[in-house]
């Protein structure tokens, strides 16, 4: 036999960036796991007991009454929403600048480890929503979900967002670093008129349209009316909005990080 026989068959591109996002979100995962005793916990507990607190706080301690619906459970999954689409978006967004000793392999790319951060926080979003979900039936809570398809898709169009959020803001502020706090101020707002403690039909109608222009509310009502039989989503949800969005900013995200790659990866 020749040599060449022998020789390793080259691996295509999608291949090799498929191996490298695997590895990335194993490292992760390892180092977010391994910083203290019982770090796994704290991981899932850290948000997962926020949303505990403002569950019981609106749906037990203000009695908000929203007939047919589960109150507590209902602001949890506003709030769940929100938590994921943010970490994906701040983890995300330095992700370049926790990894730098990385990109002295060429195949690893400042782009790959913004996917893998936000890969990983929508499994442990995932996780602490089965055990949220699961607490509540543990405390005789009706956990039956309407139509699963939407609430799906609604949480796969708000991990879709804060991906395009965390592509953008993660080469945005390798290029211009000021632009990282205020994209951290700016979530400040957006969690209050995002509807994650409050359903949107306590909006006025006065201001209901302007309400819609923020993209997030489109997520978490679709994942509420997907949920809750008895909750009816006001007409101005549209998924086709917050899609386009999301898509809009996966394209941008990828378009900087294509063409300041260099830059990017530089010390």
């Amino acid at each position: 036999m020749t040599r060449s026989e022998f020789a390793p068959t080259p691996r295509s591109s999608l291949r090799v960036m498929s191996a490298v996002l695997y590895a990335l979100v194993l490292r992760e995962a390892v180092t977010r796991l391994s910083i203290e005793r019982g770090a796994w916990l704290w991981m899932l507990l850290e948000p997962g007991e926020h949303i505990v607190l403002l569950m019981l706080w609106h749906g037990l301690v203000q009695h908000h009454f929203i007939p047919g619906v589960n109150v507590p459970l209902f602001i949890g999954i506003g709030v769940l929403a929100f938590f994921m689409m943010r970490s994906v978006s701040l983890r995300g967004m330095e992700a370049i600048s926790a990894n730098m000793a990385l990109f002295t392999y060429r195949q690893i790319k400042p782009v790959d480890t913004v996917l893998a951060r936000g890969f990983l926080e929508g499994i442990i979003f995932l996780v602490i929503g089965v055990l949220l979900v699961t607490s509540c039936a543990m405390f005789g809570a009706d956990i039956s979900v309407c139509h699963p398809l939407r609430v799906i898709t609604g949480a796969a169009l708000m991990w879709s967002f804060g991906m395009g959020l965390a592509l953008t803001l993660s080469s945005a502020k390798r290029l211009i670093p000021e632009i990282g706090q205020i994209a951290k101020m700016l979530f400040g707002p957006l969690y209050y008129t995002s509807a994650a403690l409050y359903p949107s039909s306590w909006i006025p109608a006065s201001a209901r349209n302007l309400f819609f222009l923020n993209p997030i509310v489109h997520g978490v009502e679709m994942m509420r009316s997907g949920y809750f039989e008895a909750y009816a989503e006001p007409d101005q949800v549209d998924p086709a909005y917050l899609g386009c969005w999301a898509l809009c900013l996966v394209a941008l995200g990828l378009f900087l990080h294509v063409r300041f790659e260099r830059k990017l990866g530089e010390r």
